[in-house]
C-alpha cells in the first residue's frame, strides 16, 4: 500500500509542517534521508537526494564559455603587451558564435569597450550572438515554442512595432546615404559606431537596403556580415517575444 493511502505525506510535502523531522541516521548516509512524524507511527520512507545535474545544452554552453574565458583572457593580456598582438579576430568571432558570447561580452565590457575599426567586427558578432543565444535559452527554459500561441499572437495588431521599425530603418537609410555622399566628396564621415548603432536599434532593414542601393560599406566585414547578423538576431528576438505574448 502506498504511503499516501495511509496518511503519510510524500517527500515533496514534508517541508510543509513543523512536526516533521529527519532521522539522525541520515546525517552522512550519502544523501539518503528518512522522515517521520512526531508522536505517530507513520512508516519511515527513505529517498535518495540527487545532486543537480546539467543537461546537454547547459554542459555545452559551460564548456564554450570556459573556452571563451581562456581565449579572450589571453587575447587581452597579449593586447597589453602590444597593440598589434592578440588572438585572431576570426577566432574570437567563432568562439562567440559557438556559445561563448556571454563571457566574450563581459570581457569586452571590462577591457575593450571602445568601438574602433579594428575591433568593430568582433563587437558586432559578440552583441548579435549574445542575443541569439539568449533567445535559444528563452525557448529552451523560459517560454518554449507553442505553435498555436505563436500564430495567435502573430495575427494580433503589431502596427506600433511596425511604425517603430520603419522609422528606425528610415533614419538608418538616410544616415548611410549621407555617409556615402560625404565619402565621395571627401568630407567628414559619420562614425561607424553610429551607423552600427542605428542598425542595432532596429534600423537593420534600412541599413541593408542602403548598403545595396548605394554600394556603401559592402567591403567592410562589420557591415557586409554584421548588419545581416544583427537582423537575424533582431528577428530571433522578435520571434521569442511574439511567442511569449510580449509584443
Amino acid at each position: 500500500m502506498p504511503l499516501s493511502a495511509i496518511g503519510c505525506p510524500t517527500w515533496a510535502n514534508r517541508h510543509h509542517g513543523p512536526d516533521w523531522e529527519t532521522t539522525p541516521e541520515d546525517m552522512g548516509d550519502g544523501g539518503i534521508r528518512s522522515c517521520y512524524r512526531i508522536g505517530t507511527s507513520c512508516p519511515v520512507e527513505r529517498t535518495s537526494v540527487q545532486p543537480p545535474t546539467l543537461d546537454p545544452l547547459q554542459t555545452y554552453l559551460a564548456i564554450a564559455n570556459l573556452a571563451a574565458l581562456v581565449v579572450f583572457g589571453l587575447h587581452h593580456i597579449l593586447r597589453r603587451l602590444g597593440p598589434s598582438t592578440g588572438v585572431s579576430e576570426l577566432v574570437l568571432c567563432l568562439l562567440s558564435a559557438a556559445g561563448g558570447a556571454p563571457v566574450a561580452a563581459l570581457m569586452d565590457l571590462l577591457f575593450d569597450r571602445r568601438l574602433v575599426k579594428e575591433n568593430a567586427w568582433h563587437h558586432v558578432v559578440v552583441a548579435s550572438t549574445l542575443v541569439i543565444w539568449g533567445v535559444v535559452l528563452g525557448f529552451a527554459y523560459v517560454r518554449p515554442l507553442d505553435p498555436d500561441a505563436f500564430l495567435a499572437h502573430l495575427r494580433s495588431d503589431h502596427s506600433a512595432l511596425g511604425i517603430c521599425v520603419a522609422l528606425a530603418s528610415a533614419i538608418a537609410f538616410v544616415a548611410f546615404g549621407v555617409d556615402k555622399r560625404r565619402a565621395t566628396r571627401g568630407r567628414c564621415r559619420i562614425p561607424e559606431a553610429v551607423l552600427l548603432g542605428l542598425s542595432m536599434l532596429g534600423g537593420s532593414p534600412g541599413a541593408l537596403v542602403a548598403m545595396r542601393l548605394f554600394r556603401h560599406k559592402v567591403n567592410s566585414p562589420q557591415f557586409s556580415w554584421g548588419v545581416p547578423l544583427i537582423m537575424v538576431a533582431q528577428v530571433a528576438l522578435l520571434a521569442w517575444l511574439v511567442n511569449a505574448g510580449l509584443v
